[in-house]
């Protein structure tokens, strides 16, 4: 696990495994997966570890690629 702080900002990142998230049940309320999906083995066993997480009013921003991206 990398734990980090952008310069200046509130915000703090981690990265781990989205098929394995180390964290309880409900706490989070956003989880954001920007371009991650496409890349992990079991795409089923991220989407219940990413809900899991989630609290029951939790949002998911997931942004992906699409059969055409970058075509050109």
């Amino acid at each position: 696990r990398y734990l980090g702080q952008w310069k200046n900002s509130p915000f703090i990142f981690e990265t781990v495994d989205c098929q394995d998230l180390p964290y309880e049940s409900g706490t989070f309320g956003c989880v954001v997966a920007n371009h991650v999906l496409f890349y992990v083995k079991n795409f089923n066993q991220s989407l219940a570890e990413i809900s899991r997480v989630l609290e029951p009013d939790g949002v998911f921003y997931c942004s992906a690629y699409g059969k055409n991206h970058m075509k050109e």
